[in-house]
């Protein structure tokens, strides 16, 4: 039989319960008890005797006291940790069903983003299917069988274009030297040789521009012109461009034979514009001043003599006129941009080829090959699909689009893609409504003095979204 005193054993017993308390290593407030506990003025000591069968205890008042003081202590502490414990558990089973919701709310969320996405790509796809068998239709109903910016038979309509794949016959065989003397370093003919060359180059244009405005008002009357959507007003405007015309024509013989001799001037072409209606006519009219213009701006750099380059200079103004009269009647803007794009010889000879039949001398030059492209007008950050005739997709993958706007070009990879070829269009077009795309085979500038690596082209595009 062993003795033990009660108030060790309470002190041992109050340990043994701080260590199996949940979550909690000590009883605070029992520590602070047995803190201020003064086990020396306890007046007599309780002794237990532990038998068998009997236990026989022995208690002073004051250890009666401070037993009774720690075991209430230890069930109000317990039952403060147990409300503790529940309302821990209660804020983590809150603070999870916080996050399992809003973990449910983004997942829904993302699929229903994903389901939208998948709508909107359908609707996408849809009105882009549509928009290409509508295009497709149109090629298809108009001239079949016919390259798209038309080679027709004598006494067909013809599509109105910017290029061709024609060759300009002569009918003489006259030597080109005679009228382009100096052209691409060939030997010099004489004096100032190239100025009778862009004089004579500017001649065959003012030709053309003469002749097909005096076509258009022997064909189209006033009443035409209203029966259009036009007033007689505006016909009176094509007179007037007309005349302008025609006197350009007289002043150019005029400079020439006063300055190179009688003879020394060239005939004109003949040409075909396959006039259908007014519309039509309103449409190769702002082509051809458009082209004037840039063909004036790239010339002017060869002209030797001051009089003749202040004469060539003094044109390209009043074709500036005309041209953006024009491009208002074709609900364009009233400019391209704030530049125009100076084009050299042989793509001013690309875009007026569509309506020379044949010259009574022998063209200095030939045409690029056609550049045909789907859809002209475009907007920035979008591509076009083009093609060249003769050539497959594959034959373009290493090539570039020269894309020139006003003073400036850009030139972007061509993508080859199903058998099919695009372009990027850039946004440094941006400001410009109008550009001109050539196709080529180096990464260089296509220059007015240079446009040796030019496979095809070039070929206008509208740009719909370029200023606001």
């Amino acid at each position: 039989m062993r003795s033990l005193t009660l108030t060790s054993f309470a002190v041992a017993s109050m340990w043994a319960f701080a260590l199996a308390a949940p979550s909690q290593q000590r009883l605070p407030q029992a520590d602070h008890i047995l803190a201020r506990r003064d086990y020396s003025a306890v007046p007599s000591v309780t002794t237990t005797t532990v038998a068998p069968s009997v236990i026989t205890t022995t208690t002073s008042a004051a250890g009666f006291a401070a037993t009774s003081t720690v075991s209430q202590s230890y069930n109000s502490n317990n039952n403060n940790n147990n409300n503790n414990n529940n309302g821990y558990d209660q804020k983590k089973k809150d603070e999870q069903k916080k996050i399992d919701d809003q973990k449910k709310k983004d997942e829904q969320k993302k699929i229903d983003d994903q389901m939208q996405k998948k709508k909107d790509d359908q609707k996408k796809n849809e009105q882009n299917k549509n928009q290409y068998g509508q295009n497709k239709k149109d090629d298809q109903n108009k001239n079949q069988n016919k390259n798209q910016y038309g080679q027709n038979k004598k006494g067909e309509d013809k599509k109105v274009n910017y290029v061709s794949k024609k060759i300009i016959s002569s009918d003489q065989r006259q030597s080109a030297d005679v009228f382009f003397p100096g052209f691409q370093h060939q030997a010099n003919s004489g004096k100032n040789s190239a100025d009778l060359f862009v004089l004579n180059f500017a001649l065959t244009l003012e030709h053309l521009e003469s002749a097909f405005n005096r076509e258009g008002l022997s064909r189209f009357k006033n009443k035409d012109f209203e029966r259009g959507g036009f007033s007689r007003y505006i016909r009176d405007e094509i007179k007037i461009i007309a005349f302008d015309e025609s006197t350009h024509v007289t002043t150019l013989i005029s400079v020439i034979e006063s300055s190179f001799g009688k003879g020394k001037a060239v005939s004109p072409c003949r040409f075909n514009f396959g006039l259908r209606d007014v519309n039509n006519f309103l449409a190769i009219a702002q082509i051809l001043e458009r082209t004037g213009v840039q063909a004036y701006d790239g010339a002017i750099r060869f002209i030797e003599n001051d009089d003749i380059k202040n004469a060539g200079a003094a044109i390209a103004t009043v074709e500036g006129r005309h041209s953006s009269f024009l491009n208002i009647l074709s609900h364009r803007h009233i400019s391209d941009g704030p530049f125009d794009a100076p084009l050299g010889v042989r793509s001013v000879t690309s875009i007026a080829a569509s309506f020379i039949e044949s010259c009574p001398f022998e063209f200095p030059v030939q045409p690029f090959d056609v550049l045909e492209i789907r859809n002209i007008r475009v907007r920035i950050n979008t591509e076009i699909e083009f093609r060249v005739s003769g050539y497959g997709a594959s034959d373009f993958s290493s090539h570039f689009c020269a894309i020139v706007y006003g003073l400036s070009q850009k030139r972007v990879g061509v993508k080859v893609r199903n058998n099919s070829v695009f372009c990027d269009i850039p946004t440094d077009l941006r400001g410009f409504s109008s550009a001109f795309i050539f196709l080529v085979n180096a990464d260089a500038d296509v220059s007015v003095e240079d446009d040796s690596h030019v496979v095809a082209g070039p070929t206008s595009i509208d740009i719909i979204d370029s200023i606001y």
